[in-house]
């Protein structure tokens, strides 16, 4: 089963909106809900397959995130949220060239899901 591991804003409706897209389908596996800076320190030690950062994350720094994140030995692919707009449309320019992409709606975010699914498919056949 592919492995989902989500890091996310604490507000609920994004949360949920994220959640109702990869708990009812089957090749992912939601392994972390990342709500706080400490939390990220797991990350490594599950492992997982695909990171969503939410720029908008309160109390984490997405570029210190993405950066560790870049910096695992098996750098996991990094999808990342933003709204499009002030400081995350700036806050995307700084990411760009590290994160696979940029998701601003529910459907882009399944269809990217989908794509990477598809890919480590591949890859591991």
């Amino acid at each position: 089963m592919h492995r989902l591991s989500i890091a996310t804003i604490s507000i609920a409706s994004r949360r949920a909106m994220l959640h109702s897209l990869i708990n009812p389908n089957p090749a992912y596996e939601l392994i972390a809900d990342i709500t706080h800076a400490e939390a990220l320190q797991l990350l490594p030690n599950l492992q997982p397959d695909i990171v969503v950062l939410d720029a908008a994350m309160l109390n984490i720094n997405p570029l210190v995130a993405l950066k560790s994140l870049t910096q695992w030995p098996n750098c996991p692919a990094i999808v990342v949220l933003t709204s499009g707009v002030g400081y995350e449309q700036r806050l995307w320019h700084d990411l760009g060239a590290q994160a696979i992409a940029r998701l601003e709606q529910p459907e882009t975010i399944e269809q990217a899901l989908a794509q990477i699914a598809r890919q480590a498919q591949v890859q591991a056949a």
